[in-house]
Formats: C-alpha cells, sequence, structure tokens
C-alpha cells in the first residue's frame, strides 16, 4: 500500500504551474518497510474581468480547485496575488512615468488568496452546483487545519498599494481560520530586497521568477514530506510497542496456563497412578498430549491473526 503525502499548489501564473512538475521530486520514498509518495495537486488561477472595476476569480478554476481537493490536502502552498498580466504592465507604465501606485490604483486591478476564498465559499453555498464538490471546497480547503505557505513577491512600487507582507498574511489567515499561515517574502529570497530586483536589467524575466519559485515550491515539499514520514514513523515505533506489550502479555499468560495446567494434570496422573488405575492414567497422560499438540498449532495461528488485526487497524486510521 502507497500512503500519499498530498500537496496543494496555487498559483496565477502559468509558467510556474508549468514548471512544477519537473522541478517537484515525487518520486516513492520506502521507510520502515512502508511506501510513501507525494501527490502533486496543482491549480492555476484564472481572473476574469467583469467590468472596468470588476475582477473575479473563474469559475474553472473553482471547479479545478475543488477536484485537487477531492481529498484533504497535508499542506497548501500559495501565491498570495492574481492579476492579468496587461494589468502588470499598465502599472509599470505608471510607476515609469514617476507616479506612485496608491492601494486606489489596485482597485478592479488585483485580487488576493481573501478573494479566492470568498470565491470558494460563494461556490460551495451555490445549491445548483453538485454536492460533492461544494463538499471539498468546504471541507478540504476552506476549513483545512494544514500549514500554508503563503508566498508573495511585491516590488517597491507595489507596497504601498499592496501593503507588507505581514498585512497579507493576516488577511489570509482571516480567510483561512484554521490554516498556520507561513508567509515567505520571495522578493527577499530571490533578489535580497531591492539589490537583485526589477529595474535592474534581466534580473524579473518571468521565466526566471518561475524557475525560482518553483525551486522553492519543491524545497518546502521536500522538507514537509520529510517530517510526514518521520512522524508517521513515531505513530509505528507506538504501534510496535503495543504489539509487544499485547505479544509479552500472551506468552505470560500462554505459558502460565500451561504450567498451571501440566501441574494439575501431572498430581492427577501420578494420583491414579499411586492407586494401581493405570489405564485412566496413561488416558489421560495420551489425552494431554494430544491437547498440547492441538494447541501448539492453534495459538500461533490465533496469535498472527491478532496481530494482523492491530496492524489493519492502524493503517486504516492512515487512511483515515
Amino acid at each position: 500500500m502507497i500512503l500519499y503525502f498530498r500537496v496543494l499548489v496555487i498559483d496565477d501564473e502559468e509558467e510556474v504551474i508549468k514548471r512544477l512538475p519537473g522541478r517537484v521530486s515525487v518520486e516513492q520514498r520506502k521507510f520502515e518497510g512502508r511506501t510513501y509518495q507525494i501527490d502533486l495537486r496543482l491549480v492555476r488561477v484564472q481572473v476574469e474581468r467583469v467590468n472596468d472595476e470588476t475582477l473575479r476569480i473563474s469559475n474553472s478554476t473553482l471547479e479545478e480547485l475543488s477536484a485537487a481537493c477531492a481529498q484533504p490536502p497535508h499542506i497548501i502552498i500559495a501565491d498570495y496575488a492574481y492579476v492579468q498580466r496587461e494589468t502588470i504592465e499598465k502599472l509599470l507604465q505608471i510607476s515609469q512615468q514617476g507616479k506612485e501606485i496608491t492601494e486606489q490604483d489596485l482597485i478592479g486591478a488585483l485580487l488576493s488568496t481573501s478573494d479566492l476564498a470568498r470565491a470558494a465559499q460563494v461556490f460551495a453555498s451555490d445549491k445548483s452546483v453538485d454536492s460533492y464538490k461544494r463538499h471539498n471546497l468546504r471541507k478540504n480547503f476552506l476549513e483545512s487545519r494544514v500549514k500554508f505557505y503563503l508566498y508573495s513577491y511585491t516590488s517597491k512600487q507595489f507596497i504601498k498599494a499592496a501593503g507588507e507582507l505581514a498585512d497579507r498574511a493576516r488577511r489570509t489567515k482571516a480567510a483561512f481560520l484554521n490554516c498556520n499561515v507561513i508567509p515567505i517574502d520571495t522578493r527577499y529570497e530571490f533578489y535580497n530586497g531591492s539589490e537583485f530586483d526589477w529595474p535592474n536589467p534581466t534580473k524579473h524575466d518571468i521565466k526566471f521568477y518561475s524557475h525560482l519559485a518553483s525551486g522553492l515550491v519543491n524545497d518546502l515539499v521536500q522538507r514537509e514530506f520529510l517530517e510526514y514520514i518521520l512522524s508517521d514513523t513515531k505513530r509505528l515505533k507506538y504501534v510496535r510497542i503495543q504489539r509487544s506489550v499485547l505479544s509479552v502479555g500472551l506468552i505470560v499468560a500462554l505459558g502460565g496456563a500451561i504450567g498451571a495446567g501440566s501441574e494439575w494434570l501431572g498430581n492427577r496422573i501420578v494420583g491414579l497412578a499411586s492407586t494401581g488405575l493405570y489405564i485412566p492414567a496413561l488416558l489421560i497422560a495420551g489425552l494431554s498430549v494430544l491437547f498440547i499438540l492441538i494447541m501448539g498449532l492453534i495459538v500461533p495461528f490465533a496469535f498472527e491473526r491478532i496481530m494482523s488485526g492491530l496492524l489493519s487497524k492502524s493503517e486504516s486510521e492512515d487512511k483515515a
């Protein structure tokens, strides 16, 4: 049986989503007799323009997200902002003209993880949507209780409008109350702040950034995957200890029963023989030998069934 470590990755950049399958190693790992594998589930957020002042998360994105959440993820890794490429280019042109980009400029221009959560809530509340899909989004996404890695890049031109990383993490936490939101500043991680960042030439090419972002995701996934395997190993140690205690208890009880039974039968056989009742004594001795042989066959089988049942129980708990 393969134990899957499910990873949900959400980003609006097609180049990032395209690179992730090649960057994230999902080969099987074997440890303590068990097989583990990463189940990478990718969702590309697509933004639609309703009018000049309004954007929305596309319905196809919500359908894709619902399918990716058919089983609860073990971790969520998501980009913070979702925006159309032409919008970014327009905003950069404003900045190049020496004008400051404000929060007002982002109205109707940018969506975030909070907007994704609100769109998912609307989708999950829509009675016309299949109940299975609505359950997936509500239970396995909106109510998820896992680590939520929030990676976000915001250049100095957009900081005032988008807010500091702590503000973005706070907004995300408000949308996913049960998750442990862990913010990652990719501007610092990739460019050391402003040292290598835009507008320095060639540094913020989308393919270059996507390569770095997919590498970051792989690092997070492998680290969490290892932690998952090790935490499962701790549980296996408990199962082994539990099985050992049960084994020792059965062996001691069986040994005690055999000892007590042998002593009683021995006294009976000697008592009968001493009074001249040799035939009953021999009969009891023969039946005792036969009983011991039968028990020698039954006890190991019963013992193996008990241990197998205990292990099966632990594996069913894993699936749950």
